[in-house]
Parts: C-alpha cells; structure tokens; sequence
C-alpha cells in the first residue's frame, strides 16, 4: 500500500491509497486553508475504507509544488515524518510533472520502486513565500 498526498491544490487536498498503479482509491476534501486539520483524519478514513493499517503503508509520495506556502509545508512534512516513523521511502513530484490523478500515481509509484529510506523530500513554492 502506498500513500500519496496532494496539497498543492487551491482550495482543497487529495489523499490516494494505491496497491498498484490500476487498484487506488482517491479522496477529495475542499476547504482552503484547512489542510492542516483534515488530512491526517483524511489519511485515517482511506485506510479504515481499505481496512488497512497505517503500518501497511510501504511508501510515500508528495506533491512538492508550487503551491501554497502553508499548504505545501502541511503536506512535505507529514510525508516526511510519516516515512521517517515507517522507515520507507518518502519521494516528491512537481504539479509539472503529471496531468492526471492515473499519471500522479503512476510516477509516483515508479519513483518510489527506486526510492531508499531515509530520504527527505522539499517543497517547491515557486516563488518567495507570501506569509500573511
């Protein structure tokens, strides 16, 4: 089972469950600005549906941008802690790099084949951080 997190969204985030590049399961939430209080309840509810557990998890990927400062941040380090707890492998890939939920899934889990834990993943925000 393998985790993907997608915060570089506007105004929502996605979570996929994938067992194999054809066999995922893509939850949506929207509300901007709420990443940090939905997805980890988000992370839970996929993994209750596939009755899996979070050990069950052998890799993860995020979306590392551009996006949203915080948004993205939310989403980088969770990957990055929940792959450090695991100890699996934690990999990113820019909004440029996929234009479909299939294709996120597909390079993600391509990338994660080849992928070793330990490594830690950056966000992307493609341009200075607009705090407010």
């Amino acid at each position: 089972m393998f985790l993907i997190i997608n915060t570089a969204i506007d105004k929502s985030l996605e979570v996929i469950l994938a067992k194999s590049k054809n066999d995922f399961k893509v939850k949506e939430v929207e509300g901007e600005r709420r990443q940090a209080e939905n997805l980890l309840p988000l992370i839970k509810e996929n993994l209750k549906n596939w009755h899996k557990e979070i050990s069950d998890i052998k890799g993860i990927a995020a979306v590392t941008g551009p996006g949203g400062f915080t948004a993205l941040r939310i989403g980088i380090v969770t990957a990055n802690v929940l792959a450090y707890a695991l100890n699996v492998p934690v990999v990113g890939l820019a909004l440029d790099e996929f234009k479909s939920q299939e294709e996120l899934v597909e390079k993600a889990l391509d990338k994660l084949s080849q992928a070793k834990p330990g490594d830690i993943i950056m966000p992307a925000y493609g341009r200075e951080p607009n705090i407010s």
